[in-house]
C-alpha cells in the first residue's frame, strides 16, 4: 500500500508517469457521464421508469455512473494536489483557480485540467526534452 500512496503523491506521477493519461481519461469520463445524463431522458429523476427498463440499460447506466464517479474523484483530488504543490501560476491566478476548484467541484477540475494542468505539463515535458 505504501507504494501506491507514494506514487500518487509525487510530481513524477502527475507529470511524467501515467498521470496525464489517467487524468485525461477521467476528464473524458466526467464529460461523457454528463452528456449521458442530459441526453438520456430516463435518468431525469424518473427512477420508477428506470427500474422498468431492460437489464442492459440499468447495468450500463450503473457502470457509466461508477466510471464517472471514480474519474471525478481521481481528477478532483489530483487537481487539488497539483494546485497546492506543483502549479507555477502567479498568486492571483492561484486564488482564482482555488475558487474555481472549490466551487466548481469536478467541473471546475475539468476546466483546471484543460486551462492550467495540461499546458504546464506539456511545458515541463518540452523543457526536459530540449
Amino acid at each position: 500500500m505504501w507504494l501506491l500512496g507514494n506514487r500518487l503523491t509525487t510530481k513524477d506521477w502527475l507529470v511524467w508517469g501515467g498521470g496525464p493519461f489517467a487524468l485525461l481519461l477521467s476528464t473524458i469520463a466526467i464529460l461523457g457521464v454528463t452528456a449521458y445524463l442530459y441526453s438520456f431522458p430516463i435518468m431525469h429523476v424518473d427512477l420508477q421508469r428506470l427500474a422498468t427498463e431492460s437489464a442492459f440499460v440499468r447495468y450500463t447506466s450503473g457502470i457509466i455512473g461508477a466510471v464517472g464517479a471514480i474519474g471525478g474523484a481521481l481528477l478532483y483530488v489530483a487537481m487539488w494536489f497539483y494546485w497546492a504543490r506543483i502549479d507555477e501560476s502567479s498568486g492571483w491566478k492561484k486564488r482564482i483557480w482555488f475558487l474555481v476548484l472549490l466551487l466548481g467541484l469536478w467541473y471546475g477540475s475539468c476546466l483546471y485540467y484543460f486551462a492550467v494542468y495540461r499546458p504546464q505539463v506539456d511545458a515541463f515535458r518540452k523543457g526536459a526534452v530540449a
